[in-house]
């Protein structure tokens, strides 16, 4: 009997899309996952804020908005503020008087 020593095509790899992945929506980048950044400021509530209070800013992180001193903007240090608890957040800014719009659900 004959053996068979045709060798087989290579099978070719093919990637798929995110899409077709089933990969999940990516969430927004900051800097670093603790600090807190000028780019995280939100500009309009932070100027309002500032009137009355010019050492706070409003910021936006994955979690919702949290409020915290401007000193702690982008020195390479973590801020508390930033992965505080929801309640703790919206307590803080409610003290100065920010609104906090409802946190996203996904």
């Amino acid at each position: 009997m004959a053996e068979n020593t045709k060798a087989a095509a290579p099978v070719k790899k093919v990637k798929k899309t995110a899409e077709e992945a089933g990969a999940k929506k990516q969430a927004p980048r900051f800097p670093s996952p603790f600090g807190s950044h000028a780019s995280m400021v939100q500009k309009e509530l932070t100027e309002a804020l500032q009137k009355q209070h010019p050492q706070l800013a409003v910021l936006e992180d994955e979690n919702g908005l949290y409020l915290t001193e401007t000193a702690k903007l982008d020195n390479h240090m973590a801020d508390p503020n930033r992965f505080a608890g929801e309640t703790h957040r919206k307590a803080e800014l409610e003290k100065v008087g920010v609104k906090a719009p409802p946190a996203k659900k996904e």
